[in-house]
């Protein structure tokens, strides 16, 4: 075969390959051949240490050999990609399987009506809408086709649906084919996912969390709950790994703030010299923060419109009082930072009050009772005794004779 024609098939098999994601298997690497600690580990995809990750900087074509937490897990540093970002899929390649991209300004994106996904490129001037043609990222949190849909409440095939067959287990089916009574009660859940969860609730459902600074940690494959941190939590017996949909991943929180640039009161859109000045910059005025992010369509430096109050995170100011959940609480599954104690308190006082006042009313009328029959024994005594004595008579007053003066005396002769 000329030259030519080998290069042309060669090129044509390749572009084949990429569209369908089908990739050569990388060559083995020796241990000599990975990452030192905290060595650049893009090209080898691993680390000479055992406990030490190679993750990969998001928005950045760079990877470093990091170090891991307790038992290989993943910290989940803010700008990081945990290892595992190695298999996920190129740009402009079949994700259906991986069901993620190496680049963060790509999504995976599926077709709602065919068994095909792509990533492509994020909007970062708006929020993504699933459409007819594709479906935005966060599909990969449902369950696949005929598989059980119990905790995830969606199919990540819109052809099918989740069907709740009895209390404790449901299932994705094809639209119409579930059958009540031959397939159990058939009740079409409903997908709960972008309805953010508040702070220190179970967020398994939604895939986001309300507050600016909270992420879905995955405690179990039932449970996962908004919180600011895990790693560093002693009232966290869960994993630290992030059940949440894409668009959570570029929440700014306070702690990001702390390697960016503070321009105060000036808008970002003084920072229009180039993407990397934007990109570390935020501002702050009265406890408000936020951070600036680069439109890469206009060319501009914007606001995130993520606002945050990091006064007490950043300068130890403003800090409100700490109410989170007891540890067994939270371990219950529901548990917000609620005052389950406070309540087993008051329940407990009202119950000494109420004890309290029936024993005493109780020892009011023994003592009553008692007194009056010391009172009946005392009459009886008397009536036995003595007679009383009687009563003195009462002495009647003299009357006084009226005196009558001489001229009345006189006309009474008459």
């Amino acid at each position: 075969m000329p030259t030519l024609q080998r290069a042309l098939m060669l090129a044509w098999v390749s572009r084949e390959a990429a569209a369908f994601n089908v990739t050569t298997p990388r060559r083995s690497l020796g241990p000599s051949s990975c990452g030192d600690n905290y060595g650049d580990c893009l090209d080898s995809q691993c680390c000479k240490s055992g406990n030490f990750g190679c993750m990969k900087k998001v928005g950045k074509h760079y990877a470093q050999c990091r170090l891991l937490g307790s038992g290989g897990s993943c910290p989940h540093d803010d700008g990081w990609m945990c290892p595992g970002w190695q298999s996920c899929t190129e740009r402009n390649g079949n994700c259906l399987q991986t069901k993620c991209c190496k680049d963060d300004g790509y999504g995976c994106f599926r077709r709602p009506d065919r068994d095909f996904a792509m990533c492509r490129p994020l909007s970062t001037t708006s929020t993504c809408q699933d459409g007819t043609d594709w479906l935005c990222p966060g599909w990969e949190l449902c369950s696949d086709s005929f598989q059980a849909c119990t905790d995830t409440h969606c199919c990540s095939d819109r052809r099918f649906a989740c069907y709740q067959k009895h209390t404790h287990y449901a299932q994705c089916m094809r639209r119409g084919e579930c059958v009540f009574g031959r397939d159990g009660e058939c009740t079409e859940l409903t997908s709960q996912l972008g309805q953010c969860t508040a702070a220190f609730h179970d967020c398994h459902l939604t895939g986001c969390c309300s507050r600016s600074e909270d992420h879905c940690y995955q405690r179990d494959e039932h449970h996962s709950q908004c919180r600011p941190d895990c790693s560093r939590a002693a009232d966290w017996s869960g994993s630290c790994m992030k059940r949440e949909l894409p668009s959570e991943a570029h929440k700014v929180s306070c702690e990001t703030l702390r390697h960016r640039t503070n321009i105060f009161k000036r808008p970002c859109s003084t920072q229009y010299a180039s993407e990397s000045v934007c990109n570390t910059a935020f501002t702050s005025q009265d406890n408000f923060y936020q951070a600036c992010i680069w439109n890469s369509d206009s060319n501009a430096c914007l606001e995130s419109n993520q606002v945050l109050a990091c006064d007490c995170a950043l300068r130890g100011k403003n800090c409100p009082a700490r109410n989170h959940p007891s540890a067994s609480s939270q371990a219950a599954g529901s548990a917000g930072p609620s005052g389950g104690s406070s309540e087993s308190v008051v329940l407990v006082m009202a119950m000494l009050v109420i004890v309290g006042g029936v024993g005493g009313m109780g020892w009011y009328f023994l003592r009553k009772k008692s007194l009056s029959e010391d009172a009946s024994a005392d009459d009886g005594d008397g009536d036995d005794g003595d007679q009383e004595p009687e009563e003195k008579p009462k002495k009647k007053k003299k009357k006084k004779d009226k005196s009558y003066n001489q001229a009345e005396l006189e006309s009474m002769e008459l």
